[in-house]
């Protein structure tokens, strides 16, 4: 499989609803195309987060240090993007997450005020049946399902979808 092409299962309605189809053990699956990352040899220019890839280990840093690496929407396609691409590349063994700055991860930013978790507003449809999933809960679902090995190197505040995307890993 080239580094260009991947698989994300289960998580096809909220990245490409278009694109889902029935796999052969029943689950959802999606060919990832990468429409945030742009890479550049072994380093993945993100705007929310660092990718880079030495000695077969992707360290993938939360870059928002100004507000404590505080999650967001464009944090979460950003970061399952990476995970896509880390499963499909041979050359990622490990990955290491970790934070920029004084902080691993605020939480949820709340900068929006009561609109940050204003649902009716969805723009990528991540309804599934009568419920709405939540950013936190399809990334932890995504480093559940990754096929490498996963640590957190935790430097610092861990709030919310910083503790609970941690939960899965190694």
């Amino acid at each position: 499989m080239s580094p260009a092409r991947g698989v994300c299962r289960g998580l096809g309605m909220m990245l490409d609803p278009g694109a889902r189809h029935q796999n052969a053990g029943g689950g959802s699956t999606r060919q990832a195309t990468y429409p945030y990352g742009k890479r550049q040899g072994a380093l993945v220019e993100y705007e929310q987060i660092g990718y880079e890839v030495e000695d077969r280990v992707l360290t993938l840093t939360l870059n928002r240090p100004e507000r404590l690496n505080a999650f967001t929407p464009v944090m979460l396609n950003e970061m399952i993007d990476a995970f896509d691409r880390a499963d499909a590349d041979d050359e990622v063994r490990a990955i290491i997450v970790t934070g920029a700055g004084r902080g691993f991860c605020a939480g949820a930013d709340l900068g929006k005020g009561a609109d940050t978790f204003n649902y009716d507003n969805n723009p990528r449809d991540r309804k599934s049946g009568d419920w709405e999933r939540d950013g936190g809960g399809l990334l932890t679902l995504r480093i559940f399902e990754l096929r490498k090995p996963i640590i957190a190197a935790v430097n610092g505040a861990a709030v919310g979808v910083g503790v609970t995307m941690q939960l899965p890993m190694d």
